[in-house]
Formats: C-alpha cells, sequence, structure tokens
C-alpha cells in the first residue's frame, strides 16, 4: 500500500515540474509532438516492473507535460503509469468499445486508471488554486475517494521510494511552479486593478467635465436670458419710441393741414345739395297745402289785418302780391318761394357767418372781413386771397366754438316755428304742416348744412335771383331772347315751359312780363383765377302776353 501511494505521489509531484520545464522551453518543440504543438501517439515500449519506475525516461515525460492545454489528459497518465507498471496499454478508450465493456468485471488497469485520473484531476485543480498543501490534499482525497478495489491494489502493490534527490528537486519545481503561477496571478490583478483605476479616473474626469460643461451652460443660458431681457427692454423702449414719433407725425401733419386751406365741397357737390333743398321744398308743400287756393295772398291779409311784423310783406313787394292775387294757379310756386326767401334771408345770405349771433356781432365779423385786405401788407392780386383765407379762418374757429353752436340750434327752432305760425293762418283748423314738421326741420337743416359748406371754400359761391322784387313794371319786361336764360313758369298754368313750347312775341320781341321769382340760380363768383359759372338757372313766373299752348305733365320746378 505505502509502494502505490508512492507511485500516485511521484507522478503527481512530474507534473508540475513538467509543466515548468514546458514553460521555459515554450519555443523549442518537445519530441513527441508535432509541430503544431498537438501530442503525439506514444511509442509503445517495453514492459517495466515496478521495481525500474524511476528509470522512465524523462523525454517521455517532458512529451506528457508539454500538450497544449499544460495539463496532461486521462488517456495520457494512463499510459504513463501502465508503462511505468510495465503494462501493455491502449492509448485511447474509444467510446464504443466502453459501452462494450461496461458490463465486464473491470481489470487491474482499468481499477488504477480510473481511481487515478480521479485522484489527479481533483489533485491539480485544487493545486492551481495554492490554497492546500499537497500532502492534505492527497490524503483528503484519498480517504474521500478509496474504493476497495484501490485498497486491494495499494496492498498489492509493492513500489519503492524515490530517492531524497529527486523528491527535493520535484518538490522545488512544484513550488517554482506554484509562485510563478502567484506571480501571473498577482500580475493579471495588478493589471486588472490598473484597468479599474484608469477607468474609474476616466469616469471621474468624465463627470468633472460633464459637471464643468453643465456649469458653462448655465452660465450661458444666464446670460443668453439677461441679454433676451435687455433685448426686450430696448425693443419695447424702440416700440414706445416709433409711437410717438408716429404721433408727432400725425400732430405734424394736422398742423400741416390746418396751415393749408380748406378745399371745401366741388361745384357738383355743392349743387347737388343746392338742388336736394330745392326738391324737398316742393315735396313738403305739395304734401301740406294740396287742396289750397290763392293761400300766399290769405296769408298776407291775414298778417296785415292782425297788425304783424308779417314774414309775407316781409318778403314779397305789393307790385308782386297783386300779380298773384290775379292768377290763383301761382299759389303752390309762391309758397315754396316764400320757405326758400325765409331760409335766404336768416341762414344763405354770405353776411350771415353763423345762424343766430346777434345781429351786432354778424356786422363786426363782416367789418373785419372787409378790412383784413386793407391793413395787410400784400398787394395787388393777393389782396381778394388774403381776404378769402381770413374770412374762412374766421368762419373755421366760429365753427369751433361752442358758444356759436349754442346760438344757432335754438335759432333754427325759431325759425321753423315762425314758418309753422305763417302757414297755420291759411287753414288753422286742417293743415298738415304740424304732421309734417320732422320734414320742415329737415329742410332747414339742410340749409344751415349747405350754408356752411358755401363758406368752407375757398371760392365764393351765391344765388342769382333774376328779378329784383323791387323793380318797376318797365324792368319786368321778358323779351324773347331772355327766355333762355331762365327756368319759366307760366302764371295761366303754374307749369313749367318746355322748349318746344311756341312762344309768340311782339315787333319788339316782348312776350311778357316777368312776375316772380320761385328759386334764385346757383352761381359761383368769378375771380381772377375762374370765371363766373352759373351753376343752375333761376326759375320765374311769367305772365305772357298771348297764351301759349303747350300740354303734357308738369315738371318739378327744383
Amino acid at each position: 500500500m505505502d509502494d502505490l501511494a508512492f507511485v500516485v505521489r511521484a507522478i503527481l509531484n512530474m507534473i508540475p515540474s513538467m509543466t515548468a520545464k514546458h514553460q521555459s522551453e515554450r519555443n523549442v518543440q518537445a519530441p513527441g509532438t508535432s509541430s503544431a504543438g498537438e501530442l503525439q501517439a506514444p511509442v509503445p515500449t517495453a514492459a517495466v516492473t515496478p521495481h525500474n519506475i524511476q528509470e522512465v525516461s524523462d523525454r517521455q515525460q517532458l512529451a506528457l507535460a508539454t500538450s497544449p492545454a499544460h495539463v496532461m489528459t486521462r488517456e495520457q497518465i494512463g499510459q504513463s503509469l501502465h508503462a511505468s507498471l510495465g503494462m501493455q496499454s491502449k492509448t485511447t478508450f474509444p467510446q464504443d468499445r466502453r459501452n462494450d465493456q461496461h458490463n465486464r468485471p473491470r481489470s487491474f488497469e482499468e481499477i488504477l486508471e480510473t481511481d487515478t485520473n480521479d485522484i489527479v484531476s481533483t489533485t491539480l485543480s485544487e493545486s492551481a488554486m495554492g490554497q492546500i498543501p499537497e500532502e492534505e490534499k492527497f490524503r483528503m482525497h484519498h480517504e474521500t475517494h478509496s474504493t476497495p478495489a484501490s485498497q486491494d491494489i495499494r496492498r498489492n502493490s509493492t513500489m519503492p521510494r524515490m530517492p531524497q534527490k529527486e523528491q527535493t528537486q520535484q518538490s522545488e519545481d512544484f513550488v517554482h511552479v506554484r509562485r510563478h503561477n502567484e506571480t501571473e496571478q498577482s500580475v493579471q490583478i495588478q493589471q486588472k486593478d490598473r484597468v479599474i483605476a484608469r477607468l474609474e479616473n476616466n469616469i471621474l474626469n468624465l463627470k468633472n467635465e460633464f459637471k464643468l460643461q453643465a456649469e458653462q451652460y448655465k452660465k450661458a443660458v444666464s446670460e443668453r436670458t439677461t441679454l433676451l431681457q435687455k433685448r426686450n427692454t430696448e425693443l419695447d423702449g424702440a416700440h414706445s419710441e416709433i409711437r410717438l414719433l408716429k404721433k408727432d407725425l400725425e400732430d405734424c401733419k394736422e398742423r400741416i393741414f390746418a396751415m393749408q386751406p380748406v378745399q371745401g365741397m366741388s361745384d357738383t357737390q355743392l349743387l347737388d345739395a343746392y338742388n336736394g333743398l330745392c326738391r324737398n321744398i316742393e315735396e313738403w308743400v305739395e304734401t301740406c297745402f294740396d287742396e289750397v287756393d290763392n293761400a300766399l295772398i290769405r296769408m298776407a291779409d291775414a298778417q296785415k289785418r292782425d297788425k304783424k311784423d308779417s314774414l309775407v310783406w316781409l318778403f314779397f313787394p305789393r307790385i308782386e302780391l297783386q300779380a298773384i292775387a290775379e292768377n290763383n294757379s301761382m299759389d303752390k310756386p309762391m309758397l315754396m318761394s316764400f320757405i326758400f326767401r325765409v331760409l335766404y334771408d336768416h341762414i344763405l345770405m354770405m353776411d350771415i357767418p353763423v345762424p343766430g349771433l346777434p345781429r351786432d356781432c354778424e356786422v363786426i365779423l363782416n367789418s373785419l372781413t372787409d378790412c383784413i385786405g386793407k391793413v395787410h401788407p400784400a398787394k395787388g392780386k393777393f389782396v381778394d386771397l388774403f381776404k378769402s383765407l381770413w374770412r374762412l379762418d374766421m368762419y373755421r374757429a366760429l365753427r369751433a366754438s361752442q358758444l356759436v353752436e349754442e346760438c344757432e340750434k335754438p335759432r333754427l327752432a325759431v325759425l321753423a316755428n315762425w314758418l309753422l305760425n305763417s302757414f297755420e293762418t291759411v287753414v288753422p283748423n286742417e293743415s298738415k304742416a304740424l304732421v309734417n314738421k320732422d320734414k320742415l326741420d329737415k329742410i332747414i337743416s339742410m340749409a344751415a348744412d349747405l350754408a356752411s359748406n358755401m363758406r368752407l371754400s375757398m371760392a365764393d359761391y351765391g344765388f342769382s335771383f333774376g328779378l329784383d322784387p323791387r323793380a318797376s313794371a318797365e324792368n319786368r319786361v321778358m323779351v324773347e331772347k331772355d327766355l333762355k336764360s331762365y327756368i319759366t313758369l307760366d302764371s295761366r298754368t303754374g307749369m313749367l315751359l318746355r322748349s318746344t313750347s311756341q312762344v309768340q312775341s311782339a315787333i319788339d320781341g316782348r312776350v311778357g312780363e316777368m312776375i316772380s321769382w320761385v328759386f334764385p340760380g346757383f352761381v359761383r363768383s368769378a375771380t381772377k383765377k375762374e370765371k363766373h359759372m352759373e351753376l343752375c338757372k333761376p326759375v320765374i313766373v311769367v305772365k305772357f302776353d298771348h297764351e301759349v299752348p303747350r300740354g303734357g305733365k308738369r315738371k318739378g320746378t327744383g
């Protein structure tokens, strides 16, 4: 038994020494190996006895220890053991033969090989870890894996002890290999530690770099936010400045516009306003006095009988009233003329700056307008211009006064009441004038707007009556060539004279006598730049010497 243990221990001691030799002679190809480092099949050797096992060739041991895996396989260990014991053994154990021989009794060689391989594998794995001494490992393994077969082998086998010198050499080789392995493990551990330290250092550097970049980013964001707030403040200031500049620009425009002469309305616009006023007067009379005959004369008689400051006697001279009394068909045209004469006397007359002003104020303002051309240094052709500018500026200033506006509205209301009171004397109980008072107020308002627009224009506008109400009978004669200058009404029929009507004239061209005017003509006064222009002809009533045959529907007088 001691001899068998000695053999096993000798084999285990040879394995590290041969591994160390293989590592020292790594560049030298060992006998029994191929050029690729693979272990060739061992050459069969002669059988040996247990007494000459120490004479096994070192070359064969080195060939067994220099395999690519640096560890002897089970087959190689078995071959070495068989060679040492002098037993003929095969080098490989195919799997199929193992299966065939599974149930047969095991021979001495099989039992020895199985137990030896288990011992060697366990001992090599524990020796590589360097944790337990070899003697202790072998004892523990022997106690754990001992079988009856192995005990029989140990009882029946007797092997001589290995010389002390070789045992010492093998122990030193084993220690050398273990130290070498420990050194390599230490080097690997140190390398791993260095790699880990380097990685940790890199991670720390990256953390520091990320922290620095985060601080830089926060700083950049803060600076950008501050800059953005500053730019927004500057932008708000610029917008405020732009608004102020725009406001100043608008003020400048208003001042420049205020310094320029007001153009006012055009000729066509003023003419349309005048024709609209005349049409509204005609419609109002047709609505209120459709069944009244000789109304104007009745109004005049009533006012004269009551000894009042009659509006009719104020606007119509006696000669016209007598002619109107002789021609009953002239009632409605004369009522229209009466309304327009009242509007002209209180609103449309150019000597009235603003309706409702006291008479003394009107006189002073008109005097200032006339005197401005005398005190101004400009001479010649600029006198009329400065006079018009002064009148225009004066009127604009008056229109902007709240006091003047408060004087105008009551005056227009009083004027409407005067007209209504006058018409009530004609038909005191059945007059429709009160019912249509709103339309009369509209007529008065239209007259005030027309007068205001005429005064706001640089051109001088006025009215052409075509007949002086106080003219004598000789000055009222109508000749044929004058018919083209008027819109004529026949006193017998109260109808407008058509352009195709045949009017008989005397040898001297006389066709009749002018009785009165209904609506004056609308003209633009002549200036040095513009000529006199008649925008609308006056409407007059003519008493023809001979009856004028005509038919058709009566035209409007507007």
